[in-house]
């Protein structure tokens, strides 16, 4: 049987050496390694959920939730069948939204052109008015959102993030360079993101209060509206919190293993480590991962919660 080669200097090892007699390194094919630096730990899948699934949802989110503001109006029978269709767009934009939630994030880009320039809308004056024109402006913003949303979702969705802190990731430079740059990229994308639904958030609040200004109980309704807008944007930062806390990690998971080339070493599909500082440190990053993959499940659930509610809230606008 031929002795083992140094995975360093490429000099030959003689059996059962524990080190290379000439570079010292130590032989990981001659010994069965201390558990103490040994780590099996990979970050979960799941730690990385698609903030374009979820931000699509949140910037069609402030009229669903918030339908209820239109309860209290007198309701008369001109205005049953704008009720009821405003209540059957919310609940296809929902319904869109939670199989995408379920899914996970993941989708493909957008098939067909996409939506086209918005419908100019004068002040409503009367409910029937305020019902048909918060369906327009529903349906436009919604769909060029989860449009834009889609698009970008399948750019991350391709760049498969999830393999960058697969342990074969780490033990190489040019494996690292690899992760950093698809790190880069897809934090670029989520960052388009959280600016694609911040726009849609802005065009959603801007064309709504144009469209109820002209009612008598316009300040009323508006004043409700932005109540729940408030409630969803803080769950939206939150959730932007956690990714760009997510992204964050990954980066000092790849600096670790920059810093560690040549004592962290792929032993049987797991990580080797000669350092036990290096070893603490991974575990240290892994514990912080695991936690920002619980936080973001926590948040979704919230968001599913929210989506819920609208729902419900749906339902109860739909008049017969």
């Amino acid at each position: 049987m031929s002795n083992a080669v140094c995975d360093q200097c490429q000099s030959e090892i003689g059996a059962g050496a524990r080190t290379c007699a000439r570079c010292g390194a130590p032989a990981f094919a001659n010994f069965m390694p201390d558990p103490r630096r040994t780590s099996r730990r990979q970050a979960p899948s799941n730690a990385f959920v698609t903030w374009a699934a979820i931000g699509g949802a949140l910037a069609i989110m402030a009229v669903l939730v918030g339908i209820g503001i239109f309860f209290g109006m007198q309701q008369r029978a001109a205005s049953n069948r704008e009720a009821n269709a405003l209540a059957d767009t919310s609940r296809e934009l929902l319904m869109q939204q939670q199989q995408r939630i379920k899914n996970g994030g993941a989708g493909r880009a957008p098939d067909g052109p996409a939506p086209g320039a918005s419908t100019e809308l004068a002040p409503a004056r009367s409910e029937a008015e305020l019902l048909r024109g918060l369906n327009v402006i529903l349906r436009e913003v919604g769909h060029k959102s989860q449009y834009r949303q889609a698009q970008i979702e399948a750019q991350m969705n391709a760049l498969k993030i999830e393999t960058v802190l697969e342990p074969k990731s780490l033990v190489s430079a040019g494996a690292i360079r690899n992760g950093r740059d698809i790190a880069a990229r897809y934090t670029a994308l989520l960052e388009q993101s959280v600016t694609a639904s911040r726009e849609s958030n802005d065009e959603l609040t801007r064309r709504v209060r144009a469209l109820a200004s002209g009612l008598p109980a316009g300040k009323r309704q508006l004043g409700l509206f932005e109540s729940s807008t408030a409630k969803r944007l803080a769950l939206e930062s939150s959730l932007i919190a956690n990714q760009r806390r997510m992204m964050a990690l990954i980066g000092q998971m790849l600096d670790l293993a920059q810093s560690g080339l040549g004592r962290i070493q792929l032993q049987d599909g797991s990580l080797a480590f000669q350092n036990q500082n290096d070893l603490d440190r991974y575990n240290q990053l892994a514990d912080q991962i695991q936690a920002t993959a619980a936080d973001e499940t926590r948040i979704t659930r919230e968001q599913q919660a929210m989506l819920r509610q609208a729902m419900t809230q749906v339902d109860r606008l739909k008049r017969s």
